[in-house]
């Protein structure tokens, strides 16, 4: 089974958990943020996250998933 890592940048909006995706429209709005995980921006390492998460003001976090191709 070959796993692969990425992270990405997530936040609860009306206590739901969103993800931030580089395709929004303003930097950082509400627009950016989606509740599936695929419309994520995916990272290849956690600097690159909290780089872009520091630009978008902090609010949110970085975190990492895994995910298994059989």
């Amino acid at each position: 089974m070959d796993e692969k890592s990425f992270w990405v940048i997530e936040r609860y909006i009306n206590n739901s958990l969103f993800y931030w995706s580089a395709g929004a429209r303003g930097k950082c709005s509400r627009d950016g943020w989606h509740p599936a995980v695929d419309s994520a921006t995916k990272f290849f390492d956690s600097d690159s996250a909290i780089t872009v998460l520091l630009y978008c003001g902090g609010d949110g976090r970085v975190v990492e998933h895994r995910f298994s191709r059989p």
